[in-house]
């Protein structure tokens, strides 16, 4: 009987060192940096459709590539970040027109993200930052940005941070934070040249 439960023993430690070697490896896949991860695969669940927008193939929504102030030529985002409280970043949404596209209404009905569209957007198997960075050019990892879900308190309001892969609702709303901008029709007549 001793040598039948040092054998059991045996076994579910042998099983036990088994899954603990498999957990780190799959760990070590894990562990990369977006840069690296997304230099070696396609986009994840984003189709480029030039001028600066992506869509996502899941939620079939359309992002703007670049944060709120900046424009996508040649490939990159250029110009200044809009880093504003959120009324200031509120307003420029409302009016925001990317220039390479055009709507006979003038209008790109673009909206700040919510906390689970942006959740969607860091649900990728790298970090640093923790998003598509072939699809989302110029992440700044060390901010939050703004989201359009409203705070319990109305001086506050909610944003996320991509770096940390975290979202928090307790953000005043005069404190300065960038954004990133989606729609759900920004209005594209027919399919845009790719330029990046």
């Amino acid at each position: 009987m001793t040598y039948i439960l040092k054998n059991i023993q045996g076994t579910v430690l042998a099983i036990l060192v088994a899954i603990g070697l498999a957990g780190c490896a799959s760990e070590e896949k894990i562990d990369v940096s977006c840069a690296d991860y997304f230099s070696k695969m396609v986009s994840s669940d984003f189709t480029d459709l030039g001028d600066g927008l992506m869509k996502d193939s899941v939620t079939q929504l359309f992002w703007y590539r670049c944060p709120l102030g900046q424009n996508f030529e040649n490939g990159k985002c250029v110009g200044k970040i809009l880093d504003a409280d959120f009324e200031t970043i509120q307003g420029t949404v409302k009016n925001f027109r990317p220039a390479t596209i055009r709507r006979a209404d003038g209008l790109g009905n673009w909206r700040l993200p919510t906390e689970s569209e942006y959740k969607k957007l860091m649900s990728v198997p790298c970090h640093s930052p923790g998003i598509d960075v072939s699809a989302f050019k110029n992440i700044d990892t060390e901010t939050f940005y703004w989201s359009s879900d409203d705070s319990d308190r109305d001086s506050f309001a909610c944003g996320t941070h991509i770096g940390e892969n975290r979202s928090i609702c307790k953000i005043s709303k005069k404190a300065s934070n960038p954004t990133l901008i989606v729609s759900e029709d920004p209005g594209i007549s027919q399919p845009l040249a790719s330029n990046g």
